[in-house]
């Protein structure tokens, strides 16, 4: 599943599965945990409904699920 808009990789979040932008490199990936996005080295990157997915809309579509 690609090029998934960025309200559908956010539904994608909440099922439990992890995202990738096409800007990101293959290893590059977010995942929520706990309510909290983190990537693929452990880093948090504050909670779901931080600035990062709500507040700055970059990235509107090009998104796609990653196992």
């Amino acid at each position: 599943m690609d090029n998934l808009t960025r309200q559908e990789a956010k539904d994608a979040l909440l099922q439990g599965k992890k995202v990738r932008h096409k800007y990101y490199t293959p290893e590059e990936w977010l995942k929520l945990e706990n309510g909290t996005l983190k990537t693929e080295d452990g880093c948090s990157h504050g909670s779901f409904l931080d600035e990062f997915w709500t507040k700055y809309q970059i990235f509107p579509d090009g998104w796609e699920v990653i196992n």
